[in-house]
């Protein structure tokens, strides 16, 4: 995606880990425009603040990957941080 000149947001809950990835894909593709933003899907203030962070940026959501590192994690994620952030965001 940084590829197609695309802004990609990173979501994460480890800052310092995803760094180091928007790096690596930045010493491939310097023009890319990445921006990394925590977010914690099993907290609904972590969610809010996410929206209302990519809110006010103002850009589309043409793409939403959702990537799943620890089944159990998002078993226990609640259904209110889900209608949340799919339902604000869309």
């Amino acid at each position: 995606m940084a590829l197609h000149n695309t802004h990609m947001i990173i979501t994460t809950s480890n800052l310092k880990a995803d760094d180091t990835a928007k790096q690596c894909i930045l010493q491939n593709t310097p023009s890319a425009t990445i921006d990394i933003i925590k977010l914690e899907l099993n907290s609904q203030k972590s969610v809010c603040a996410f929206t209302n962070k990519f809110l006010v940026m103002n850009l589309p959501l043409n793409i939403f990957i959702e990537t799943k590192e620890d089944g159990e994690k998002w078993k226990s994620m609640s259904e209110v941080s889900v209608y949340i952030f799919s339902f604000v965001l869309v």
